[in-house]
């Protein structure tokens, strides 16, 4: 009893249809399957040959998928797998169409979008056919304007050719012709220069003439007055026209019988070694030298007062030209052959007569330099070489007769008095006018410089001023003009002595201390400076030898 109960209470307790009804709805779900599955097929097997006959159509009707191996089967297939290979065709087939109408959106967003971007870039080669047109007008306009220009400009460019060289052949011509007349002008003065000589010679004779005459008269008791009388007045008749056309030679002419061409310049090239006293260095230069006293400059970086190994002292530096210069080699060393070398065997001679000297025919540099020093020599390497004022024995006593007679200079003078005494230079500020109307400073005037009255600066010179026995002063000149210099200064042809008082003019002041001078040497052996004519360096020394 128990049993039925518990079969009764488990009846009544089920809440769900499938727990009531589950078993009975699956038998007649699988009634109905069956069912279906039995009208499909009969019905299938009633129409078989108009599906086989639309077999491309029908294959994939759901109805015939399950019995397409019953319908029409394959010679080498069994019913189950051509059912089974004609189930995946119509699946991928209908998976294919789905997936087409899925991503036509897509496909119509590229189409609209590559079709966006052809006109965008249609466009853009419009643009581009636009640019090259205009690329092309302007070009053509371009092409005509400058056809036309040259058309119009080549005429005149021809005819400017044309007065060029017009221009330039009525040069040619001037400058033959100043030639000529400076060709001329030059034989006239070798003329001169020739009859002066001559006459001086002439005079020269009859003086000795005279001379024996008178000797002669003296033995003879006066019997040779007459004849005395006679040279003597044949030598004033010859002498007045003499003194006359030395005056027209030296003021109408500019002719003198002594040449105003300074002497050729002696210097060294640029990169000459000169061995240095180890006397300028700094703290850290000194600790690296400390174990070699020396050290070596370029010639063209040595200074004023620099100190050479052997205590020889540089009291001028000097920059010049090597236009026309001859240059030699000797003992490896690139020196003008008019420079003077002491030479064991003949003493103080010229680079060029020199037996060891070679010529350079390649020196090609446009400037040489050279020093001045107290002891006027100094040492390149092994040799000994004057400095620039070629000092020696016979301009020592030619000093002793000019300078230290009239007390320009001390009695018993060394070569480092002379620059005390007899050095020279100009103030910087001295105003130097050029050719082409430019005022410059003299320490701002350089090598090849054309002055105001044509000659050329063959050299710049710069020198000590703190050692110089009367300093530099500031001279006033025919109450007008001014100069501040040394006191040892050519100035208007009046020779000034190394007494400030003996100077042309009056020292108006005092100036403050200065450290250099400058000087300059020209092809004139002088030059225009505030207005005055000023003897060159050469005329500091040359004038008392």
């Amino acid at each position: 009893m128990s049993g039925i109960y518990e079969d009764i209470n488990r009846l009544y307790t089920r809440i769900g249809f499938t727990e009531k009804y589950g078993s009975e709805l699956w038998i007649s779900v699988i009634i109905i399957i069956i069912f279906i599955i039995a009208i499909t097929y009969f019905h299938i097997m009633n129409n078989i040959k108009p599906i086989l006959a639309d077999w491309e159509n029908q294959k994939c009707n759901p109805a015939v998928i399950p019995f397409a191996g019953l319908i029409n089967n394959g010679p080498h297939t069994t019913p189950l797998e051509f059912t089974g290979q004609n189930f995946t065709h119509c699946t991928q087939s209908i998976l294919t169409n789905i997936v087409g109408y899925a991503f036509q959106p897509f496909y119509y967003l590229m189409k609209t979008m590559t079709d966006a971007f052809s006109e965008l870039i249609n466009a853009i080669n419009g643009i581009r056919a636009e640019f090259d047109k205009i690329r092309n007008t302007i070009k053509e306009f371009s092409t005509d304007t400058m056809g036309r220009a040259l058309n119009i400009t080549i005429p005149i460019v021809k005819m400017i050719i044309g007065i060029k060289d017009m221009g330039a052949k009525m040069l040619g011509v001037l400058s033959a012709s100043l030639y000529t007349l400076m060709g001329s002008y030059l034989t006239m003065k070798s003329f001169f220069l020739f009859i002066m000589h001559l006459i001086i010679l002439i005079l020269i004779i009859i003086a000795g003439t005279i001379a024996g005459l008178i000797v002669a008269n003296v033995l003879a008791f006066g019997a040779l007055t007459p004849v005395i009388a006679a040279d003597t007045a044949i030598m004033i008749l010859i002498l007045v026209p003499t003194i006359m056309i030395k005056k027209l030679m030296d003021d109408v002419m500019d002719v003198s019988p002594v040449g105003d061409i300074p002497s050729v310049p002696g210097c060294f090239e640029d990169t000459t070694p000169i061995k240095m006293k180890h006397n300028k260095l700094n703290k850290y230069e000194y600790n690296k030298y400390e174990y070699n006293k020396y050290e070596y400059k370029n010639i063209s970086d040595v200074e004023v007062n620099d100190i050479l190994f052997d205590g020889t002292v540089v009291t001028g530096i000097m920059k010049l030209s090597s236009e026309n210069q001859s240059i030699y080699k000797l003992n490896n060393i690139i020196v003008t052959g008019e420079h003077r070398v002491f030479h064991d065997d003949s003493g103080w001679i010229n680079v060029k007569n020199h037996p060891d000297s070679i010529i350079v025919d390649d020196f090609n540099k446009p400037f040489v330099y050279c020093l001045i020093t107290n002891t006027k020599m100094f040492t390149v390497g092994e040799t000994l070489f004057s400095d620039w004022d070629d000092i020696d024995d016979d301009n020592i006593d030619k000093l002793n007769v000019t300078c230290v007679t009239k007390g320009y200079i001390p009695p018993d003078f060394t070569n480092d008095d002379i620059h005390a005494y007899l050095d020279n230079g100009l103030h910087k500020d001295t105003k130097i006018k050029l050719k082409n109307g430019t005022e410059l400073t003299i320490n701002n005037i350089k090598v090849n410089d054309i002055l105001v009255d044509g000659e050329k600066v063959l050299a710049t010179v710069k020198i000590d001023a703190t050692k110089l026995k009367y300093g530099v002063q500031d001279y006033c000149l025919d109450n007008k003009n001014h100069i501040c210099c040394s006191s040892n200064i050519n100035i208007n042809n009046y020779l000034g002595g190394v007494n400030t008082f003996d100077l042309y003019g009056i020292p108006i002041s005092n100036k403050s201390p200065e450290l250099y001078l400058y000087q300059l040497l020209t092809t004139s052996g002088k030059f225009n400076a505030n207005g005055i004519n000023i003897g060159d360096y050469n005329t500091g020394i040359d004038r008392f030898l």
